[in-house]
């Protein structure tokens, strides 16, 4: 690795590989690189002070969900290739709209749940309806049309 930014995306990785705060990820950083005030600079660092006491777990998922779902579909063995791509790439945490659109949408979700539960037990107290007052009453099949 010879960049900060790389630095920093191999410091973030391991973080959420071991359950790490931002803040170790952060202190694991300067160790590394000594370099304290260059951070806000990098690409993939939380934007708020109040991020830094959040799971880099957390942060990943709701920051860059991209890089969370590579995290969870593949082990360890693939972050060398990670890192390569993060190199490459210039995506960046998501700006606060995005994640009030992704808040937004998973309300939508929950609430489409929510009504699909609703309709399927009013459709089952209504067929426990029409059951006990048919009287079980067999009809009998369309008559057939003689050829």
């Amino acid at each position: 690795m010879s960049t900060d930014q790389e630095y920093w995306d191999a410091c973030l990785i391991r973080g959420w590989r071991k359950g790490l705060l931002i803040r170790d990820v952060k202190q694991m950083y300067e160790s590394i690189t000594n370099k304290a005030s260059e951070i806000p600079s990098l690409l993939r660092t939380p934007k708020a002070d109040d991020h830094y006491n959040w799971q880099v777990t957390v942060f990943v998922a709701q920051q860059l969900p991209k890089i969370s779902t590579w995290l969870f579909k593949y082990g360890a063995e693939k972050d060398p290739l990670l890192l390569k791509k993060l190199s490459i790439g210039k995506y960046t945490t998501l700006s606060k709209r995005q994640v009030a659109e992704d808040v937004e949408r998973a309300k939508l979700a929950v609430r489409l749940r929510h009504d699909r539960t609703i309709n399927e037990y009013v459709m089952y107290k209504l067929a426990r309806r029409n059951s006990r007052t048919d009287l079980n009453v067999v009809k009998n099949p369309a008559p057939h049309k003689k050829r």
